[in-house]
């Protein structure tokens, strides 16, 4: 007959949004679209763009019109981006056509060294993300793919590779990168 919560057992699912204009049509798909100068908060994940959709029978919000998306330390833009929750979590994201991902170089996730101006990034055609429990799993980028990555000794930087192929692919480990296969047509440069 009564509830007692305490502040920090209170999981907030509230998505915050502006636009100049927003409608919801209810049938099978449920869909709430918000158009003009489009901005978003939910969590860890911040968007702009022209126009959002988000379609609730599968769990999907597509961003479109100069979409840019930040996530956690990361920032992504393309010409439409698709994310994909469950349970109130970001499982998947698909950045497509002329797909960017910039992110802070730092030595680990654990780390605080942040060493200033460097920036390690991906470019394609496309590229799809997977997390799991809200960290990222691995990413695909796919034709013409670019990626640049600050290599650290400890601490202490150790250098810059730039490699380029059809597809990278990169694995993570508990949020770290853990491999980066480059698949077809790979060129590397590593930068001391």
């Amino acid at each position: 007959d009564s509830v007692t919560m305490l502040p920090d057992s209170i999981r907030l699912d509230t998505t915050h949004i502006t636009a100049r204009r927003m409608e919801t049509q209810r049938d099978s798909i449920n869909r709430f679209t918000a158009t003009g100068d489009v901005a978003m908060l939910r969590g860890d994940l911040a968007a702009r763009c022209g126009e959002s959709e988000y379609r609730r029978s599968d769990s999907m919000l597509v961003l479109r019109y100069s979409p840019i998306a930040w996530y956690e330390q990361s920032q992504i833009t393309g010409d439409s981006i698709a994310l994909f929750m469950a349970d109130g979590t970001l499982r998947r994201m698909s950045v497509i056509r002329n797909a960017f991902s910039l992110s802070q170089s730092k030595p680990s996730d654990t780390s605080s060294v942040w060493p200033e101006g460097r920036f390690d990034q991906t470019k394609g055609k496309n590229i799809h993300l997977t997390f799991v429990n809200e960290n990222p799993d691995s990413i695909r980028v796919e034709e013409t793919a670019v990626s640049l990555y600050y290599l650290f000794d400890g601490n202490a930087l150790n250098g810059v590779r730039r490699e380029s192929g059809d597809l990278i692919i990169i694995r993570f480990i508990d949020g770290e990168a853990e491999t980066i296969h480059t698949i077809g047509g790979v060129e590397g440069t590593y930068f001391p």
